[in-house]
């Protein structure tokens, strides 16, 4: 899980993530997503909201903190919004846009498979960001973090199957609600 976390806070840390800014999460239930609502509730976010299509899905990240916020859509006039969904996600991200406070950020680690229309931004001063994978030495601070206390990886479910089995652990994996996971055992 190491690189979904390193993908995670590379976002975070490119969108200015400090504490007591209110950050938004699209695309929550994924592991990348699941990662940056545990690093944001780690580094102090004041409020930290869980976005996706499928509420339900996203109640396991309330395990992490109860007052992790789940919703459909980015809360109006959040700071940073990371969005880790791809595909058909642009209407959910220009809204997105549309939400962010004066000045806010929002960084992009997947991308939309149709441009963004982005009206609006300048007058508001928002910053639209990507971000791709992680910097060297992230690996290093994240187990910093957990060596720490920081970043508290107790909420995380493994799942184990043998190796011989991958097929039967990438069914599984598919369907896994957030904090869950699959460790391949050779």
């Amino acid at each position: 899980r190491l690189g979904w976390f390193g993908t995670a806070l590379s976002a975070l840390r490119k969108g200015g993530c400090a504490p007591g800014i209110n950050v938004a999460v699209i695309g929550a239930s994924g592991q990348v997503g699941s990662s940056a609502i545990m690093l944001a509730h780690a580094l102090g976010a004041g409020q930290v909201t869980a976005v996706g299509r499928d509420v339900a899905r996203m109640v396991p990240l309330q395990t992490i903190d109860p007052a992790i916020h789940l919703a459909n859509e980015v809360p109006v006039g959040c700071d940073l919004v990371i969005s880790t969904s791809d595909g058909d996600c642009g209407p959910m991200v220009e809204d997105a846009l549309s939400r962010l406070a004066r000045r806010g950020t929002l960084v992009l680690v997947a991308s939309p498979n149709a441009p963004l229309r982005v009206s609006g931004i300048v007058l508001r001063e928002v910053t639209l960001r990507g971000s791709f994978w992680f910097p060297p030495e992230m690996p290093g601070e994240l187990v910093g973090m957990i060596a720490d206390g920081t970043l508290d990886l107790s909420g995380l479910t493994p799942h184990p199957f043998p190796l011989d089995e991958v097929n039967a652990a990438l069914d599984a994996a598919r369907d896994m609600p957030p904090l869950h996971h699959v460790a391949l055992i050779p």
